[in-house]
C-alpha cells in the first residue's frame, strides 16, 4: 500500500533558526512556498531528502527538504548532497530562468556532488515565478 503523501498546501518553508536569514535564503523562500502551491506533489516529490549548500559571495544557505517541511538554514549544514557556487547575478538568473548546465560549462557555476539532484529544484523554482491571480478587480 502506498504512503500517503501530506498535501502541498500544507507543506511548510521555513528559516532554521528563525530570524536568522540572509537575502539568498529571502529570495529561495519565497520561490519555493509559491512553487510548492504552483508545482504541486509531481515537482515536491522528487525533492524529498536532499540537502543542497548553496554559496554566493559571502551568503551561504543550506536547504534541506523533508516530507512536510523545507528548512532553509543559514551557513552550512552537516551531511549534503549537493553544493551550488556562484556570484550572486549569475545565481539568481540560474534560479529563475534556468541555464545550469550552460553556466556550468562556462564556468559562472560551479556544482559539486550530486548535481542531478538540483534539477528538480529549479524546476519547483522556476514554477514559483507562475504569476499568483490577485482577488478580482484588484492589480
Amino acid at each position: 500500500m502506498a504512503k500517503e503523501s501530506i498535501p502541498t498546501s500544507e507543506i511548510q518553508v521555513r528559516f532554521q533558526p528563525p530570524g536568522e536569514m540572509n537575502l539568498v535564503g529571502y529570495f529561495l523562500k519565497s520561490l519555493l512556498q509559491r512553487g510548492i502551491v504552483a508545482g504541486g506533489p509531481p515537482l515536491y516529490r522528487p525533492l524529498i531528502g536532499l540537502r543542497c549548500l548553496i554559496r554566493s559571495e559571502e551568503m551561504q544557505i543550506t536547504i534541506a527538504v523533508q516530507e512536510s517541511s523545507v528548512e532553509i538554514r543559514r551557513g552550512r549544514w552537516p551531511r549534503i548532497d549537493t553544493t551550488v557556487e556562484a556570484e550572486l547575478v549569475p545565481l539568481m538568473r540560474i534560479l529563475t530562468k534556468g541555464g545550469l548546465m550552460s553556466a556550468w560549462l562556462e564556468g559562472r557555476v560551479a556544482v559539486r556532488g550530486k548535481a542531478w539532484r538540483m534539477l528538480p529544484l529549479l524546476r519547483l523554482l522556476r514554477a514559483g515565478l507562475t504569476p499568483v491571480e490577485g482577488p478580482k478587480g484588484g492589480p
